[in-house]
């Protein structure tokens, strides 16, 4: 590991070296939030012959194209184009079941008309939704033709779904610790609804038909998801949907509970070189896994935000009641502050709803709602749940000067989680997501002088070598 003083000459030094290590092997930065990583990205897919940055959010691909003075080509998955999208569940699945049932009136077809507009100009995408209602066409294939070009931008949603775009000379990962999410949303859930749309996928071709009905009664003869993988097993030409279940199965990545199973068809395979990843926060699942990696962090006395740890309480689940309750409420009492806007960050809404019932009138006038975090004055308080509106994306207001977690945030078990943990281990997942939750909240003060984070729960005390080097736990 290389520590580096920041500057701005360190930061033109610093892209230069990501792209020599990248060379022959894969680099990793971790810089505090503010630091330029993004246009560093930029500036180095710019000078690449061929590369992908992948960012968190369509916005942050704009500042990539802007950062490249447009020499960038951005791509965009379906919950950005489909133009029947509602929003729920998997737009693939979605997708892919409409089209089965003859349920979408867009012809689903690349044209060169459309190519060429989406290729002339960054657009983006409410502008290409217009162009395909207009046309009658689903966007989609059309841009996915442009996946082909040298130097794009996408999202992780987008890089996990088509890995193929990821086989460029130099793949970029900005805002690396989406990683994690990006993974468990290929996460599949075998179920009823699932393995209706496959027989009803097979039964459409006469060849795979008879297929269709031994996949269905397969499933209605299991007692288990092994057991229903284990009669998939006995025949063969199911196709790629088939073959995904039973493949991720053999791989030790299947979870199943009860008949219901999650099986994660692709785990990122990081090669040998040609890979960056950049983050405010080092997922520590991401380090176990980049073969040949060398990681360069950047620090800056100037940019430390000031914690401290209060373990005087726990949210831990199996602990909870009116003391603990109460106990909270008391100590966003006491650590509140007039001169000052405060965010408060609490592990659920159930947990949220349970300590503002116990809070004083007086502080209850106080309360602002979580989008309204940018427009906070002095002596306001936001209460928000780990992850919400607050906690990212929005510009905070500069009178935000205090952030108490109420309770380190572990998310609930789930199946899809528990493969996660199944392969990468519980602390790579559940208590990196709840420390990455952590962290986000904390990094809203922005460094601002006189700024300060209360850490409330005695578990923190176990993980404070786990957070990263700008957050200076006294």
């Amino acid at each position: 590991m290389e520590l580096i003083r920041a500057s701005p000459e360190a930061r033109r030094d610093i892209a230069r070296d990501l792209a020599s290590i990248a060379e022959s092997g894969n680099a990793v930065l971790e810089a505090y939030p503010g630091f330029g990583k993004t246009m560093i990205a930029s500036e180095i897919a710019s000078n690449a012959s061929s590369a992908a940055v992948i960012t968190r959010t369509v916005d942050e691909m704009f500042e990539v194209i802007r950062f490249s003075q447009a020499k960038i080509i951005p791509l965009y998955g379906k919950e950005k184009l489909c133009l029947i999208w509602g929003g729920s569940g998997d737009v693939y699945r979605f997708c892919w079941s409409k089209r089965i049932l003859n349920m979408c009136n867009y012809e689903y077809k690349a044209t060169n008309d459309l190519v060429r507009w989406v290729a002339g100009a960054p657009r983006k995408p409410e502008e290409i939704k217009d162009r395909g209602k207009k046309a009658g066409l689903c966007p989609y294939p059309s841009v996915q033709v442009l996946s082909k070009s040298k130097k794009i931008v996408t999202t992780y949603g987008y890089a996990f779904t088509h890995t193929e775009i990821l086989d460029r000379d130099l793949v970029i990962f900005d805002e690396s610790h989406e990683l994690l999410d990006a993974v468990l949303k290929n996460v599949e859930v075998i179920d009823d609804n699932y393995i209706e749309l496959v027989f009803r996928s097979l039964k459409k071709d006469l060849e795979t038909r008879q297929v269709a009905y031994m996949v269905r009664g397969c499933w209605r003869r299991a007692t288990s998801f092994p057991g229903f993988v284990e009669c998939l097993e006995r025949f063969e030409g199911g196709g790629d949907e088939i073959e995904g279940i039973i493949n991720a199965h053999r791989r030790g990545r299947s979870y199943w509970q009860g008949k219901k199973g999650w099986i994660l068809r692709r785990v990122p395979s990081f090669r040998e070189k040609g890979l960056i990843f950049m983050t405010a926060y080092l997922p520590p699942y991401i380090i176990n896994m980049i073969p040949r990696h060398k990681v360069i962090k950047v620090e800056d006395p100037d940019r430390v935000i000031e914690a401290e740890i209060d373990t005087s309480l726990t949210s831990r689940f199996e602990e909870r009641g009116e003391e603990i309750y109460r106990g909270y409420a008391e100590k966003i009492v006491e650590y509140h502050d007039m001169d000052t806007a405060t965010l408060v960050m609490l592990p659920s809404y159930d947990f949220l709803e349970e300590v503002r019932k116990r809070l004083p009138s007086t502080l209850l006038d106080r309360i602002k709602p979580p989008e309204a975090v940018r427009d906070l004055v002095a002596g306001d308080l936001v209460l928000d749940v780990a992850g919400g509106r607050s906690t990212e994306g929005v510009n905070p207001s500069p009178y935000l000067g205090r952030v108490i977690v109420a309770g380190l945030p572990y998310p609930p078990p789930a199946g899809e989680m528990n493969l996660m943990a199944k392969i990468y281990g519980f602390d790579s997942t559940y208590t990196y997501t709840a420390l990455l939750r952590v962290v986000q909240a904390v990094g809203r003060l922005r460094f601002r002088k006189g700024a300060r984070a209360i850490l409330i729960d005695r578990r923190f005390e176990g993980v404070r070598h786990l957070m990263p080097s700008w957050i200076k736990i006294s």
